[in-house]
């Protein structure tokens, strides 16, 4: 996330998800195989760069190596890392109220 900051001009990131033990992982309805279970899933905003959507174009232009990123219900941008061994893909999602698509910029 050292990255992701000063990508973002080392300005403030809000952390609201990080790591999450597998017991809370499934209280909040999250799958066994999420990113966050593995230290590798992060949840943020960083309003002092802009909004959610400045933020995920900014970073989908980036050359940090994540494996998704993801921008949920244009109110945090969810960020995975890949596990030891795998290449980045470089997804990039948006996920609303009508379900998830890719995006393209």
């Amino acid at each position: 996330m050292e990255l992701v900051r000063a990508r973002l001009g080392g300005l403030p990131i809000i952390i609201s998800s990080g790591y999450r033990c597998l017991s809370v992982n499934r209280t909040l309805g999250s799958k066994d195989s999420s990113y966050h279970v593995f230290g590798l899933g992060v949840d943020f905003t960083c309003s002092k760069f802009g909004s959610v959507d400045d933020v995920f174009v900014d970073l989908v232009g980036s050359s940090i190596e994540y494996d998704k990123l993801i921008i949920e219900y244009n109110s945090w941008i969810h960020i995975q890392f890949p596990k030891d061994g795998e290449e980045p893909r470089r997804q990039s999602y948006v996920i609303d109220k009508s379900g998830i698509s890719i995006y393209k910029p």
